[in-house]
């Protein structure tokens, strides 16, 4: 930690680390354990419309329930005076990959913000904005269908995120799994901005 951080900071900091770290644990088990309808996990990736804060909201507190007691963060020591620091007990390998990824969007910013931008253009222009998100809700044309897949891919691609293969196995509709990455390309995009205005280095 370093410069000055406001109480707003104190919250919104570890509030969207929490909401990563729970996404990212989500793709801990095998893709092959993704079957069971009545799975939590399942339930959690299927069944969100996304038409909404309150759909983003709900998923990443869903996904935060899901994560093991045993498992999740906790604050092992804190100081804010210079050098400050947040040491936490948690899952090295998952806080490696949440560094990995924020690190890619940091050098990448511009593009995967050029690229944002226009995947939410291309999808209002093909009317995909209100299609709600859930798995019973195949109603996508071909061209939608593929704008999704290739959207995915390439913010996939950009953001260093591997498992959008485990998303679209989980959700079964590939707007679900846009919506997701878009989701996530935002939390990501607040930590990005905590590191480039330097009261951050994970």
């Amino acid at each position: 930690m370093d410069g000055e951080w406001s109480l707003e900071d104190l919250y919104l900091f570890p509030h969207t680390y929490i909401h990563i770290y729970s996404f990212l644990y989500s793709f801990l088990r095998p893709i092959e354990d993704f079957d069971d309808e009545d799975d939590r996990l399942v339930i959690t990736y299927s069944t969100h419309p996304w038409r909404g804060g309150y759909s983003a909201v709900n998923f990443y507190n869903n996904l935060k329930c899901i994560v093991d007691i045993k498992h999740r963060p906790k604050i092992k020591s804190i100081q804010y005076a210079y050098p400050g620091w947040i040491e936490l007990t948690l899952l090295v390998g998952i806080a490696l990959n949440i560094k990995k990824i924020v690190l890619c969007f940091t050098e990448s910013a511009n593009e995967l913000n050029k690229l944002y931008n226009n995947i939410y253009k291309g999808m209002h222009a093909r009317k995909m904005m209100k299609i709600e998100a859930k798995r019973q809700s195949l109603l996508l044309s071909k061209e939608q269908r593929d704008f999704a897949i290739d959207s995915a891919n390439k913010l996939s691609q950009l953001l260093g995120f591997e498992n959008v293969e485990q998303i679209q196995k989980l959700t079964k509709n590939p707007l679900a799994t846009l919506k997701i990455l878009l989701s996530f390309y935002r939390k990501i995009k607040v930590l990005a901005e905590f590191n480039s205005k330097g009261k951050t280095e994970l």
